[in-house]
């Protein structure tokens, strides 16, 4: 049996990080929340992000297919 697909997307919010694994018929698989002020103020906020994606990604079964970020 082929492992299932996802798509991860990513919402920053001046609040909050939201990441979301879901699959080809719309169900969530699995879901963060994070800080966005833990991450705003890091030397490099956007690698840590990337490392955060990265992580969520290899802890979430399946395949991931691609990355959807939206940031106001």
């Amino acid at each position: 049996m082929a492992p299932s697909t996802y798509v991860i997307g990513i919402d920053v919010g001046g609040t909050h990080i939201r990441i979301g694994a879901v699959d080809a018929s719309g169900a969530v698989l699995r879901h963060q929340i994070l800080s966005s002020r833990q991450y705003l103020t890091l030397p490099d906020p956007m690698g840590a992000l990337v490392e955060r994606i990265a992580t969520f990604r290899d802890e979430t079964p399946g395949q991931a297919r691609g990355v959807c970020i939206g940031i106001p």
